[in-house]
């Protein structure tokens, strides 16, 4: 019997849940989905064109990450915002990421340098050339991971990543917002320069404040309740 190379095959449930937990992931840190919004298992599921089981299992998934809460008989929603929490990660993620930072910085070799080097420069061309918000979102998860990939600690890396992703979310939000001017292009280059030549302490004090001065500008509108 032919076969007819072009049918395609049935995506496995697996692959059905990871499709919806990439997918509404994005969604979320992107702000695309605000903070409150119902999750609805049929319409996603429709939506997405996968079974209301794949959609139920990636919303659970997406819970225990914290990006999705759950009431009983009420169902899914997006996760609230709130000024308090936005303060409690901000500290949170500072820890975190300057101790992986520090780290880095003194057992960090040759390769650690060059991905450094590499992400800031993607970040940097695309700031320049006015890419796609998209790419430069990824650009500048790349560069913050560049950052702490060499501190060794895989347990500190994966804190580093979930408190990174619920940051974003905070941070997509600060571009609906009318702000000062502010160089945070200037401001990833000094720490760049900073953790290249080996100074932790600098790198540090340069990475905790602008993490701090992005929560600053949500933390200083009416925004957040």
């Amino acid at each position: 019997m032919q076969m007819d190379s072009k049918k395609t095959v049935s995506p496995t449930a697996a692959t059905q849940v990871e499709n919806v937990i990439q997918r509404l992931k994005d969604d979320i840190v992107s702000a695309r989905a605000e903070p409150g919004a119902k999750l609805s298992i049929m319409g996603l599921a429709e939506e997405f064109g996968v079974s209301a089981g794949a959609v139920r299992e990636g919303l659970s998934a997406l819970q225990a990450e914290g990006l999705v809460s759950a009431e009983p008989r009420r169902g899914f929603r997006v996760s609230g915002i709130s000024r308090s929490d936005l303060s409690e990660l901000t500290e949170a993620r500072v820890a975190i990421e300057t101790l992986c930072l520090r780290e880095s910085i003194r057992r960090g070799g040759i390769d650690w340098e060059s991905s450094c080097r590499q992400t800031f420069d993607v970040m940097r061309d695309l700031q320049q050339s006015n890419g796609g918000s998209k790419d430069k979102t990824k650009a500048h998860e790349d560069f913050h991971s560049a950052l702490v990939s060499g501190c060794g600690n895989r347990w500190l890396l994966k804190a580093q990543s979930a408190l990174y992703v619920q940051s974003e979310r905070y941070r997509q939000l600060t571009a609906k917002l009318t702000r000062p001017p502010r160089d945070i292009l200037g401001e990833h280059e000094q720490i760049l320069h900073a953790a290249l030549a080996r100074d932790g302490e600098r790198a540090a004090e340069l990475l905790a404040s602008h993490l701090r001065e992005t929560a600053q500008t949500l933390l200083q509108t009416s925004f957040l309740s």
